[in-house]
């Protein structure tokens, strides 16, 4: 049997049936994304095949893969409550700008192609090299901090804390009773996500049931007490303070994996009081009222942004791009990073990893800072606003802090390049100015 007889066989089969041609291209995107986040062919093959017969069926002229389909745009939802089941919102009317041409529109230079060498020096309170080993640190207990810049945490089986002062010097945190590990003898990283304070005066510290604050002015610190993980006890938490300084959100350091719990404890710093919350520390920042973000991830190129008040959710917002980490903080802007995970490089904007500025009201897209080499954005960590306009990230190939002007595009360097060992980093984004 030829192709021609193939054609005229299916056609008899369906009647009259005239499918959306769109639908054989979302079918073929959804089989790429699967390939690609999955690394299983197999997947990609059979959608695609799904594709191909859908396509056939629905128009039989060739399928021109060259434009992406139209795509949503922004949806608003009514208010809920955390406790109703997540449901995925009503279409809107379609975009007339497609997704490759609002990526091209909002695209940068790309990453891979700067010299880290040639940036120039941003002025910060930072000192040129973050690493303290080129430094003897004392204890705090006995040489407190005014306020912190950056914490590190060494690596090795013992627990080692470093924190630098606003006077650029390190201490190495001797707090009585912090324990190193989750139960599994293994050492964990306990400064993940924000820790500091944005005073840069006190540091949250995750522990086995609990969460300990450590007062970077004394030593000393208060014990939080917290349920215990739904997942595995090598796995450690990470931990936001809200901009006033009074909350700390603070989940299960699992990001996309099976393991994510999608739960999280919100901890009154001054009453004392622990409640449990719907949202992923992992994935949720603060923004400069109060209020939570959450970037959840819907897999088929879709993403959403949730927005809680409280325990409560008052608002989703669907974007129609997939995004991995958000930074820790949202200013009246949000940033994420964007990991197209699989066995080959990049095919096009629509697929290339970066850093993109999103509008988390609405959900428009401002710009990327593309990132072509493998992973790279996967890697990279958000450290968080240095002001409205300026976003400080790691890339961790490059070991070096680096700051993107987002309007204007301009990249500059914080650090010295390679003077930034393999340690567990966070910084006072708020106090290096």
């Amino acid at each position: 049997m030829n192709h021609d007889q193939l054609r005229t066989l299916l056609q008899r089969s369906v009647g009259d049936l005239r499918a959306d041609p769109a639908v054989g291209e979302r079918a073929w995107r959804t089989a790429v994304q699967q390939d690609r986040r999955q690394r299983f062919a197999i997947v990609a093959g059979a959608a695609a095949g799904v594709a191909l017969v859908t396509a056939l069926i629905a128009n039989p002229p060739t399928l021109d893969r060259s434009v992406p389909p139209a795509t949503q745009t922004a949806v608003s939802t009514a208010p809920e409550t955390a406790s109703t089941p997540a449901t995925t919102p009503s279409p809107s009317e379609p975009d007339p700008e497609t997704l490759t041409e609002r990526l091209r529109r909002i695209n940068q230079p790309p990453w891979d192609n700067v010299d880290v060498d040639q940036l120039p020096m941003l002025d910060t309170r930072l000192p040129p090299s973050l690493d303290p080993r080129n430094q003897t640190a004392s204890a705090l207990s006995e040489d407190p901090v005014e306020a912190a810049l950056a914490v590190v945490q060494m690596p090795g089986r013992v627990l080692d804390i470093r924190v630098l002062g606003d006077d650029r010097r390190w201490r190495q945190l001797d707090t009585p009773g912090l324990e190193p590990s989750f139960s599994d003898g293994s050492v964990v990283s306990l400064v993940g996500g924000s820790p500091i304070s944005p005073d840069g005066r006190q540091l949250a510290l995750p522990q086995p049931g609990g969460l300990a604050v450590v007062d970077l002015t004394s030593g000393l610190s208060r014990r939080f007490d917290i349920p215990a993980n739904d997942v595995p006890p090598w796995v450690g938490r990470a931990t936001h303070w809200s901009p006033d300084g009074t909350q700390i959100m603070t989940g299960p350091a699992t990001f996309y994996t099976s393991l994510r719990p999608r739960h999280g404890w919100l901890i009154d710093v001054s009453s004392g009081d622990v409640q449990p919350v719907p949202y992923d520390a992992t994935q949720a920042a603060f923004t400069p009222d109060g209020t939570v973000v959450e970037l959840r991830n819907w897999d088929c190129g879709l993403c959403q942004v949730w927005r809680y008040q409280g325990d409560r959710l008052t608002e989703r917002v669907t974007l129609d791009v997939e995004l991995y980490v958000v930074a820790p903080a949202v200013r009246d802007v949000m940033a994420v990073s964007r990991a197209v995970r699989g066995w080959s490089g990049s095919k096009g904007v629509e697929d290339q990893d970066g850093i993109l500025v999103v509008d988390p009201e609405s959900g428009e897209l401002l710009a990327e800072l593309p990132m072509r080499a493998f992973h790279w954005a996967e890697n990279a960590k958000l450290f968080g606003w240095l002001d409205d306009e300026t976003l400080v990230f790691s890339v961790h190939q490059q070991r070096v802090l680096v700051a993107w002007n987002y309007q204007s595009g301009e990249l500059s360097r914080l650090t010295d390049p390679a003077t930034m060992p393999n340690f567990s980093l966070a910084l006072a984004v708020p106090q290096l100015r």
